[in-house]
């Protein structure tokens, strides 16, 4: 279908007309999952997730932040590199406004929503959708239940969903106009990108080899390499302060975060537990009180079970080293827990939730998803859409944590992408309850 007939098309007319009223209708209906129903769901399933709370230290980095001591999990350890700064110095702007309120940050986090949701919009557009698919597939990202509990939490995942969304978006855009400031944009976000979690890092790199392989010339394979590299050069830009300051620190090369040693750790703690059919959080306990016992025979003085922290920087890289060349050592005396994590991890990073309960709810709620994702991967690629990058985005973005560590919240990053999918045989079905014919495109 051509522009001009896009125009006169009722249908369209039709969908445009009632895309306000849609969008208002669900920020309504989001805001009262995210303050009103979610509040009672926690209260009464408490053990099952984690919503209304804050996680992973990020908030007390910030606090210490704001209260003048420093980059530091607690006021008496040393300095840290934990975590990235993105979201710790997105929370410090919030406590130093509003105070340490979880309630803030859950409004800054359903906006992040909203703007990851017009972004998913726009990416579905680009991919070829309809603008009936492509506001289908920002509801079901913007309505996801895991989403809405990601954006209930003073956590990382609706921070990094926008940024990677973005980085998406804006990559394909480079792409397709083959100009260097569109590759700088894109390098910039994506290295915002990485400050807020480095998971993210195959991410681009892999969508413009992507964007190599279909280039339709040898021109626009030049104007890609060339783009490449200077999007690589504008992520550096970003990233290097926080490199630099983290050898400054420690005298050591730390491109993202010391926490890295401590997810292998644990993940091939659950990996050679897994017979035990205790429940996830239990093992991660179990998982936390090895790591107190390890840190006592290396004669480290530590603060914190769970992330522990140091009187000294170099104590934190001593440790968190130390539990990552552990998890080595298993891999290599055990090839077989390599196998098994691959496995067992390719599950998890949807379905795993801290109980059994929880990890069925999940299950419920996320295969479904995962099933009309692959329906609509195979009719995209039927009718010449511009689907492939969606399942190698989530591939790549799945594949650190095949090794390392799995669960469900992991996979929040990813749902603006299988959500595209997905659209694609619910606007079919839609349209033709409404219409009587389906179209997919255009």
């Amino acid at each position: 279908m051509s522009a001009v007939e896009r125009i006169k098309d009722p249908a369209n007319h039709a969908s445009l007309g009632r895309t306000p009223a849609i969008a208002f209708l669900a920020v309504v209906v989001k805001v009262i999952l995210l303050f009103g129903l979610l509040p009672h769901f926690q209260a009464h399933s408490p053990q099952d997730y984690n919503a209304e709370t804050f996680r992973d230290d990020y908030e007390m980095i910030a606090w210490n932040l704001v209260q003048g001591n420093g980059y530091r999990v607690f006021p008496d350890t040393s300095l840290t590199m934990l975590r990235t700064p993105g979201f710790v110095l997105l929370l410090a702007l919030i406590f130093v406004v509003f105070g340490k309120s979880l309630v803030a940050v859950m409004l800054v986090n359903l906006a992040f929503s909203i703007v990851t949701a017009v972004l998913t919009h726009l990416l579905a557009r680009k991919a070829g959708l309809s603008r009936t698919a492509a506001t289908i597939a920002a509801l079901v990202f913007f309505l996801h239940p895991g989403v809405i509990i990601a954006d209930s939490q003073g956590a990382v995942e609706s921070m990094v969903t926008l940024c990677l969304v973005a980085s998406v978006l804006l990559g394909v855009i480079a792409i397709e106009r083959g100009k260097w400031p569109s590759f700088v944009v894109a390098g910039l976000v994506n290295g915002v990108a990485l400050l807020v979690k480095s998971s993210v890092a195959l991410v681009l790199p892999a969508l413009f080899l992507y964007g190599l392989w279909r280039a339709p010339s040898g021109l626009a394979r030049r104007k890609i390499l060339v783009g490449m590299v200077i999007c690589g050069l504008a992520t550096a830009l970003v990233a290097t302060p926080w490199v630099v300051r983290n050898y400054r620190l420690s005298g050591e090369f730390i491109p993202t975060m010391t926490v890295s040693g401590l997810v292998a750790f644990q993940g091939a703690y659950v990996i050679k537990h897994l017979d035990s059919n205790l429940e996830s959080s239990q093992l991660l306990e179990q998982a936390a009180d090895e790591q107190v016992a390890i840190a006592n025979v290396m004669g480290l003085r530590q603060k914190g079970r769970f992330f522990p922290q140091f009187p000294t920087v170099g104590d934190e890289v001593l440790f968190y080293r130390e539990l990552g060349r552990r998890a080595e050592d298993d891999y290599k005396q055990e090839p077989k827990l390599i196998f098994q994590a691959i496995v067992h991890n390719t599950w998890a990073f949807w379905i795993c939730g801290k109980t059994h309960r929880a990890t069925m709810f999940n299950a419920i709620l996320t295969l479904p998803l995962l099933i009309l994702a692959g329906i609509g991967l195979r009719a995209g690629i039927k009718k010449g859409l511009e689907v492939l990058p969606f399942p190698l985005i989530i591939g790549v973005f799945m594949t650190p944590h095949l090794i390392f560590i799995a669960v469900a919240r992991y996979y929040i990053p990813l749902v603006p992408f299988v959500a595209v999918l997905a659209a694609i045989p619910l606007a079919g079905w839609f349209e033709l309850a409404v219409t009587g014919k389906g179209r997919l495109t255009g």
